[in-house]
């Protein structure tokens, strides 16, 4: 069995399933270390939404997690450097290069000839949007040339690493991924309820849709969605259900009623476990981000794997992957509003080929699997350990 010690930030939804799964159902010894301790059992303050968020599903259980001690960063280095050693000294992986501390495991690793793995979500454009100095991006250059494995969530990221000099023998596919079978599941039983919501939204179920899920903050531009429909001319033809919290909502709902839009519907925000059945009430999903920022965009997978189109900004990470060119939806300039009305008039005219838009991205997300995922990770590892066979996982093809 193969160790993999997982340094991450804190709990977070996406990540837990990866792993569960790497813990059940591979052979791969995992140890996550946490840099904050997970909020477990009790609600912690979302500035973006806005709220406090209590997650209605475990985010710790299935498998083994402790929190680096506190302190200073020599000092949770120092902490790290002792589970490690407890742990066996196995590869390392990073999820993400957000802090100083990590900056440090990384160098101490490298440094120390302990392969390190790196499995985040930057992409050029996020990258280039901030100005830093010289020494910082030669050294991050210096970190990417050193590490054993970058693993790559689709092919915006890959080209990231390309860039800083990253050789391809050195780069994995991970591609990024949400439980697909439990979305389209949980979504296609809740249709039944589907009207009765739609009547507590005081919206027509006969109307086509347009569904907006996330948070309701500028940089997701949901405004201009309800602003795209006005200016179409189609705020009597469709329905908008927007789907999350955040700073934006009063002067939204303000918005709505000053241009007489009544088919709009806020359902606030929904945990975990009900998010799923909010893709059983759009016809197609909406993200239109306008920001580097988004540097993937996970709401678009859980919307295909629920089999519905998507009308996408070019500025979301995942576009080269799901969208531009498969056929399972519509790509969009960021914060271009004359393109967006064009767009949702064209969806519009295209009604009857949404079924078969949605069934087209439903295989296209079948490739976005925790099992692809996992074999990532495996293909890594083997790398670093010569003469040892890739992990074989259940559920893949040989």
């Amino acid at each position: 069995m193969s160790g993999l010690l997982v340094i991450t930030t804190h709990a977070i939804p996406y990540q837990t399933p990866v792993f569960q799964y790497l813990s059940q159902q591979s052979r791969i010894d995992l140890h996550v270390a946490f840099l904050e301790p997970p909020a477990v059992d009790q609600p912690y303050w979302d500035k973006q939404f806005g709220r406090y968020v209590q997650w209605d599903i475990s985010l710790t259980d299935g498998y083994e997690w402790s929190v680096l001690p506190p302190g200073n960063t020599i000092r949770r280095l120092s902490g790290f450097i002792r589970l490690h050693a407890e742990r066996g000294k196995p590869p390392i992986m990073l999820t993400a290069w957000s802090s100083p501390l990590h900056w440090a495991i990384w160098t101490w690793a490298i440094l120390s000839r302990v392969p390190v793995f790196i499995g985040a979500e930057t992409n050029r454009q996020s990258y280039c949007v901030r100005s830093r100095p010289r020494w910082r991006h030669q050294w991050f250059r210096y970190l990417i040339r050193h590490t054993a494995g970058l693993l790559y969530i689709g092919r915006r990221n890959r080209e990231f690493y390309e860039w800083l000099g990253a050789s391809s023998e050195r780069l994995f596919p991970y591609p990024y991924s949400i439980d697909n079978a439990r979305f389209a599941e949980v979504a296609q039983r809740s249709l039944d309820q589907r009207e009765r919501k739609f009547a507590s939204f005081k919206l027509n179920p006969m109307l086509p849709t347009l569904l907006f899920c996330g948070k309701l903050i500028p940089k997701k531009r949901p405004d201009l969605l309800l602003e795209a429909v006005s200016a179409a001319g189609l705020a009597e033809e469709v329905n908008i259900v927007f789907v999350g919290e955040g700073q934006l909502q009063p002067q939204m709902i303000a918005r709505a009623a000053e241009l007489n839009m009544a088919r709009v519907a806020f359902t606030g925000f929904l945990n975990q476990s009900e998010m799923p059945t909010a893709y059983s009430l759009g016809d197609i999903f909406c993200l239109l981000s306008d920001t580097p920022d988004e540097t993937w965009g996970l709401v678009v997978n859980e919307a295909m794997a629920c089999g519905k189109p998507v009308i996408v900004s070019d500025s979301c990470g995942c576009v080269s992957d799901l969208v531009a060119g498969k056929g399972t939806g519509w790509v969009v300039p960021p914060g271009d509003l004359e393109a967006t009305i064009r767009t949702i008039k064209t969806a519009m005219s295209q009604r009857p080929s949404w079924s078969s838009m949605g069934e087209i991205g439903r295989a296209v997300i079948a490739n976005h699997t925790f099992a692809k995922m996992a074999e990532g990770i495996s293909a890594a590892l083997a790398s670093v350990q010569p003469g040892r066979q890739e992990v074989r996982l259940p559920g893949l093809k040989e």
